[in-house]
């Protein structure tokens, strides 16, 4: 298997497609099955968290986190490149490496990620 790695620039040009502009037609159908695992307070506290952000549409860092962690292609990625092509796709995002781990260790089983590599540099 050939191992790249992957310039937090080259991660958000690779994944570009995936942000979605504001009242951009989107297919609602995978988040809808998502959040009908709700309960009705969940629901709620979820519509808030997105009032107070000012963002009741268009993408997510989640979205593109999950995106960039379930890419085969991505596996050598470290989680802080992942933050920064997340801050670059979309701008003014204050996700960080600790955001993305969070991510993985909430979400590994529900997302289905793949094993990721560790790829340490030689001192």
């Amino acid at each position: 298997m050939d191992i790249k790695i992957y310039s937090a620039e080259e991660m958000a040009e690779k994944f570009e497609g995936l942000v979605v502009a504001e009242g951009e037609e989107v297919d609602t159908a995978p988040r809808m099955a998502e959040l009908e695992k709700h309960t009705k307070a969940e629901l709620i506290d979820l519509i808030i968290a997105l009032e107070n952000k000012g963002k009741r549409t268009g993408t997510t860092v989640q979205d593109i986190a999950k995106a960039m962690l379930k890419d085969k292609d991505c596996l050598a990625v470290n989680y802080e490149t992942i933050a920064e092509a997340c801050r670059i796709l979309i701008p003014g995002a204050k996700t960080s490496s600790k955001s993305i781990a969070s991510y993985v260790s909430k979400k590994r089983e529900e997302w289905e990620l793949p094993s990721r590599f560790m790829i340490r540099a030689s001192k």
